[in-house]
């Protein structure tokens, strides 16, 4: 369960406020839904390169989706017993797994099977960014989710679609951003405030 977070806020010394851990909760939710719109653009790319059919193209899409509430309905509130950290940490991870197999896609299993790991990765991210934005900002928590799922997409468009049109080798360079994006963001979980309890 989620302890209070004004308790959680004076209680621990020498980590992130809990201004900078929302702000940072919100910039990670950003990441996640930008990791998992980035390959859109691509996938003109993709069907002429490994030849994908609009059935395989299909089946890419909705791996993502039903491995995403399968986050959701699994792993949405492991949070809650093992701590936001560990989980975000975890999510973070994955996501980084999914842009490698992204940069190094070959063939249409390879894409399958990215998008199958983001898909998990975002819903247990989302369950778990949203908790802690409302662990440490309850009274904007509703507004900063949901203006944080409309930002995260229209950002990802746009940019995924100018790399996309003038980018060196959108397929890899996307990913790579990314990718540094998810380092830098489990670099700064040590700062963190942990604002769970088993």
């Amino acid at each position: 369960m989620s302890i209070d977070s004004t308790a959680s806020c004076s209680s621990q010394r020498g980590s992130l406020s809990c201004n900078a851990t929302t702000g940072f909760a919100v910039l990670a939710a950003m990441t996640f839904s930008a990791s998992g719109a980035a390959p859109t653009p691509l996938y003109q790319e993709y069907q002429n390169h490994f030849g994908l059919t609009p059935f395989i193209i299909t089946v890419i899409f909705a791996t993502y989706v039903l491995c995403l509430l399968l986050a959701l309905l699994t792993v949405g509130s492991l949070s809650d017993f093992l701590g936001r950290r560990p989980a975000v940490l975890s999510a973070l991870a994955m996501n980084g797994a999914a842009m490698i197999v992204f940069m190094t896609a070959d063939s249409a299993a390879t894409l399958i099977v990215a998008r199958a790991v983001r898909g998990f990765a975002t819903g247990f991210a989302a369950t778990t960014l949203g908790a802690t934005i409302l662990d440490t900002d309850r009274d904007r928590a509703p507004v900063l989710n949901s203006v944080t799922a409309f930002a995260r997409l229209s950002a990802v468009t746009l940019g995924a679609g100018v790399l996309v049109t003038f980018a060196p080798v959108p397929e890899q360079l996307i990913f790579i951003v990314l990718l540094a994006l998810s380092v830098i963001e489990a670099a700064f979980l040590w700062f963190m405030r942990e604002t769970s309890i088993g």
